[in-house]
């Protein structure tokens, strides 16, 4: 008889811990969950970056219709091997292909989520020699941001696109 009691006691202390276990597994992902959307935001930043790069620009190097995209348009700003057809120089057209994608992708004004952003492209070989920087709004606090990085196909070195979507 004093077994029984014993199994019945020993059972419910199982239930207990289990649930105990369930219970802080459960809280542990409540508490630590907002890592994973800072990740998920950093993700898309990326993707858009990835996007961009191969967006085509209306800026034709050598003959129409053969429109460079914007990923081309770092290296050749970078190294000044070509204007675009009509007169236009491929750093200008750069700057207002970005401009005119970022604007239309996010909504950066003191009303909106994002208060602010800084888009800059550089090139990385001994020093940072920058391409293209965009502010846009106020950028000092709290920021969700990614950075992708393209080979110069001349002369080596590497062209980093670094986008930061700043909010309150």
């Amino acid at each position: 008889m004093n077994r029984k009691g014993q199994e019945e006691m020993i059972g419910f202390v199982l239930i207990v811990v289990l649930v105990a276990v369930i219970f802080l597994v459960l809280l542990g992902m409540f508490l630590y969950g907002d890592n994973s959307e800072g990740e998920e935001g950093s993700r898309e930043i990326i993707y858009f970056l990835e996007s961009l790069n191969e967006y085509t620009s209306s800026c034709a190097i050598n003959y129409e219709p053969n429109y460079a995209k914007i990923g081309e348009l770092y290296d050749i700003c970078y190294s000044g091997r070509g204007d675009c057809l009509g007169g236009k120089e491929s750093c200008d057209a750069l700057k207002e292909e970005v401009e005119q994608v970022i604007s239309q992708s996010f909504n950066v004004n003191n009303a909106s989520f994002y208060k602010g952003l800084e888009f800059l492209a550089y090139v990385d070989k001994e020093e940072k020699e920058q391409i293209l920087l965009i502010n846009k709004g106020n950028c000092s606090n709290a920021y969700r941001g990614g950075d992708i990085l393209k080979p110069i196909y001349a002369g080596g070195g590497n062209i980093i696109v670094e986008l930061k979507l700043c909010f309150d």
